[in-house]
């Protein structure tokens, strides 16, 4: 051995010892020893090496790295879009990502649903599958066989299917991990046990029940996963009907990542599948594993306002139109991207709705789904009609609704007839067709109007 050469082996070693974290040297290339490779893996460097090769001492090796640089973190969030996970795919292609969830918490969380399977299987329809190692021991020939599959990646749904926090916030009534070490066990003892049976580092992590910190997705990143959830809940936690399967898998749009079932083969979750795939065809879209569109994982897009499209009229100005409406100057300029406070007449801006009572009808409210509203509730918020709901938007009583979906609420006028009035006066008025009005109110060019009658104002359609 030269002298060259034996300095610069010091030097590695020094820097290894003294200056690299346990867990960037082991993710060295130049110290990947091939002894350490059991199954096989030496065509895979760095990282993947050392990760392929998980021992107990490397996990607390790996464990004690992340607490002493993670410890002083004190979460600020928590829920299933906190930052750092991904929901959606970022393309305009005519794509969706099924992602399927196998829990193994137990009695009916242990199943296992061949139709479901069999079907992607006979269709040749790839899918991502999230598998707990709780699931695994249950099933471990079926875990074999999913896994030998092409159409299918293996994902890591956790241990213990635990929601991933570090300290120890739960989700559903069902406890998270509790520190820092938990969440690198939950993690790293699930990739063990897929690496033994496959061989290979799952690249995708989801918790038991999709709910985090950001902290512990920072973990998780540091573990080299990325973080997925979803933003089409396709059967709710294996509680949707058929029906209610079939619609919500109906609402993906390019880029969605759904998120179903496949340990709950008594329930209704393969048929309402089944049912909705061939249609998705019909409209063009095909079927990805996440891996095929992985740099374009995205986190929801931000969250915008409930709002309503307001024109600018002569004298109007950005501190009236907030003063008006109950927002602010800085919300609107948001909203429309402004850089200067200039408006001009016919302008057409978007107003957050902050109190909708300050609304002046009819105008037409863009609202976003929250969690816990119904199209019953929208209505009453807004004093909007429930079946012109339903119509503006082409549902119905039994349409599934998702968080984060918009929805469009006609909100009308009630004009009490005066003397004087004509049905054209009324349309000049509120800026809309007398056909609008005709048919709103089941009226005709024949009709005659009386003093004190209520005419229905709808608003004008707006295209979105």
């Amino acid at each position: 051995m030269s002298k060259t050469t034996s300095i610069i082996l010091i030097l590695c070693i020094i820097l290894v010892f003294t200056y690299i974290s346990p867990l960037h040297a082991y993710a060295c290339p130049l110290c990947f020893d091939a002894s350490d490779d059991p199954i096989g893996l030496g065509a895979i460097t760095g990282a993947q090496a050392f990760y392929s090769t998980l021992s107990s001492n490397r996990i607390e090796t790996i464990k004690q790295d992340i607490i002493n640089r993670y410890g002083h973190y004190s979460p600020q969030q928590w829920g299933e879009n906190v930052d750092g996970v991904r929901t959606r795919i970022d393309t305009e292609d005519k794509i969706i990502a099924l992602t399927f969830d196998a829990c193994g918490q137990g009695g009916f969380s242990n199943g296992y649903d061949k139709q479901l399977i069999d079907f992607l299987i006979k269709h040749q329809i790839p899918a991502t599958l999230f598998i707990s190692g709780r699931w695994i021991g249950s099933n471990p020939s079926i875990f074999k066989e999913l896994a030998q599959n092409p159409i299918f990646d293996i994902a890591n749904h956790g241990y213990r299917h635990s929601p991933l926090s570090i300290n120890g916030r739960s989700a559903y009534g069902i406890k998270g991990t509790t520190s820092i070490g938990e969440v690198v066990d939950e993690i790293l003892l699930n990739e063990q046990k897929i690496l033994n049976i496959t061989g290979k580092k799952p690249r995708y992590f989801r918790s038991g029940t999709a709910f985090y910190d950001e902290v512990a997705v920072k973990i998780a990143n540091e573990l080299g996963y990325e973080v997925i959830n979803y933003n089409v809940l396709g059967d709710a936690g294996a509680t949707f009907t058929r029906e209610q399967v079939r619609q919500a898998t109906l609402s993906a749009t390019s880029g969605s990542i759904i998120l179903f079932h496949m340990n709950r083969p008594e329930t209704d979750i393969a048929d309402g599948i089944i049912d909705a795939i061939p249609e998705l065809i019909k409209r063009g879209f095909r079927f990805v594993k996440l891996e095929e569109y992985h740099q374009k994982l995205a986190p929801r897009k931000p969250t915008v306002d409930n709002y309503f499209l307001h024109t600018v009229a002569r004298g109007d100005s950005l501190w009236a139109i907030a003063t008006r409406f109950g927002t602010t100057v800085q919300k609107i300029q948001n909203m429309n991207q402004l850089k200067t406070t200039v408006l001009n007449v016919g302008q057409r801006l978007q107003v957050p709705v902050k109190d909708p009572s300050l609304l002046v009808a009819p105008v037409e409210v863009n609202h976003r789904i929250a969690r816990g509203d119904s199209l019953w509730r929208i209505s009453n918020m807004y004093g909007a009609n429930l079946n012109s709901i339903y119509q503006r938007n082409n549902l119905n009583q039994h349409s599934i609704l998702q968080v984060g979906q918009r929805v469009i609420v006609p909100i009308e006028a009630i004009h009490v007839v005066s003397s004087g009035d004509t049905l054209w006066h009324i349309s000049i008025r509120y800026g809309v067709s007398l056909q609008q009005i005709y048919q709103r109110n089941n009226l005709s060019p024949q009709s005659i109007i009386r003093i004190g009658q209520r005419i229905i104002v709808p608003p004008n359609p707006i295209s979105w």
